[in-house]
């Protein structure tokens, strides 16, 4: 599951929005918050653009994508 918490507090530590995000991806904004939301699963496709846009290292990959935390 995404890290929707530290992700979003990501967005906001490089003061980006989602539509950013999506735009950056190439989707739409209802289809990139619902990923980050974990309403809808996320390819590795673009948790990678998300990771490039936003610096995520390589390392930390995994806490913001791959989470165990459930979604509510």
């Amino acid at each position: 599951m995404i890290n929707t918490k530290e992700l979003k507090k990501l967005l906001i530590d490089k003061d980006l929005k989602i539509n950013d995000v999506a735009t950056y991806v190439g989707k739409s904004y209802s289809n990139i918050l619902l990923k980050i939301n974990g309403k809808l699963p996320m390819s590795l496709n673009d948790a990678e653009k998300i990771q490039t846009l936003l610096g995520i290292e390589d390392n930390d990959f995994c806490f913001y994508f791959l989470s165990h935390e459930r979604a509510l």
